[in-house]
């Protein structure tokens, strides 16, 4: 029996030697599961992106605060998109703590801080001087919009100014965490997603795939400055974001017309519903032969670990979260015009001059 490049025989042999075999996914999907599985149980797909992250924390400081990591995580170079995990994280389940809102500032750079040092090897004191404008930043910002009270002494001081204070704020929250940092990310989920279905499909997606993999990472870090991690897990979006991606090269087509019952209302259907070309760019088509190309689902399914039901539903609840991000994004626009004095227009956040 032919799996599309390989015979199904072969598969799990070339997945296992792999750097991601299934064992290792296995560990990835327990590890997620157990940070970000509700109490609730699982999201029904037409509830997805209607509700805040937490009672306590609107979307719009939320949305102030991953616009500081953003650029925080730039500067020092550690991964933005587990910056927002673990700040979704911390505050759904601090969410009873009557401080929350007001410790966001020290706690947005403290998740900065642990991210790094659990990523990176180099010293993080050169970059002191970025931590504190973040941190008095977004301080500003709250206080400015209402969010919280006079920041006071916060003008003048930050817990980047006391080695003591920084390392007492990252203690409490990897407590919050209850110490489950080594999340697996949306890049690390892409990257081992892309890396199977290279080797599974013996290289025959070429420059597509790194094309792919390239704007995948950015409609990714686009869609969690608007989403919350629980509304997507990073497994499904990195799933979602490939899938996607394989659709604008022409590799892979699903007939989304069934899915109408599911999705949120005012969503509209078919090819509707995947993310504009344009926010694609120029993906190379994938010039595959038809025996291969009609091979490609079960492709899929193999180096993505999922079936066929699951992939699509990841395909299209990443669509909706493109959407979502794009609407969201284009109203920030229209706020930041009425509002000239929002943190964007008034570049809050600016590397330390040399």
């Amino acid at each position: 029996m032919a799996l599309g490049f390989i015979d199904a025989e072969q598969v799990q042999g070339v997945i296992d030697s792999t750097p991601y075999p299934d064992e290792l996914l296995r560990i990835w999907v327990e590890k997620e599961r157990n940070a970000l599985r509700r109490e609730g149980g699982a999201l029904e797909v037409r509830d997805y992106f209607t509700a805040e992250v937490s009672e306590f924390v609107p979307h719009a400081a939320r949305g102030a605060a991953v616009w500081f990591l953003a650029h925080l995580a730039h500067f020092i170079g550690t991964s933005f998109t587990q910056c927002v995990e673990l700040l979704d994280l911390y505050i759904e389940r601090a969410a009873g703590s009557p401080q929350l809102l007001e410790q966001l500032p020290e706690t947005t750079v403290a998740i900065a801080s642990i991210v790094f040092k659990f990523r990176n090897t180099s010293t993080l004191q050169s970059f002191d001087h970025a931590f504190g404008q973040a941190e008095r930043g977004l301080a500003q910002w709250l206080e400015q919009y209402g969010h919280i009270q006079a920041a006071g002494e916060r003008q003048a001081r930050c817990i980047c100014d006391d080695s003591g204070s920084k390392e007492a704020v990252e203690r409490k929250v990897m407590q919050v965490l209850r110490w489950q940092v080594d999340l697996p990310s949306v890049e690390m989920w892409m990257q081992a997603y892309a890396h199977r279905l290279d080797i599974v499909s013996q290289n025959l997606l070429g420059d597509c795939l790194e094309v792919i993999m390239e704007q995948g990472a950015i409609l990714a870090a686009e869609v969690m400055n608007h989403v919350a991690v629980h509304e997507i897990w990073p497994q499904r979006l990195a799933r979602g974001l490939i899938c996607q991606g394989l659709h604008a090269a022409g590799a892979l087509h699903v007939d989304l017309e069934r899915f109408s019952a599911d999705l949120p209302g005012g969503v509209p259907l078919s090819d509707g519903l995947l993310p504009a070309s344009s926010w694609w760019g120029k993906v190379p088509q994938c010039m595959l032969p038809e025996q291969f190309r009609e091979g490609m689902l079960e492709l899929l399914m193999v180096a993505l670990g999922a079936d066929r039901g699951r992939l699509e539903q990841d395909l299209v609840l990443s669509s909706i979260a493109v959407r979502v991000e794009a609407l969201l994004r284009g109203l920030q626009l229209v706020l930041d015009l009425a509002h000239p004095t929002g943190p964007r227009a008034r570049g809050m956040f600016e590397p330390p001059r040399r």
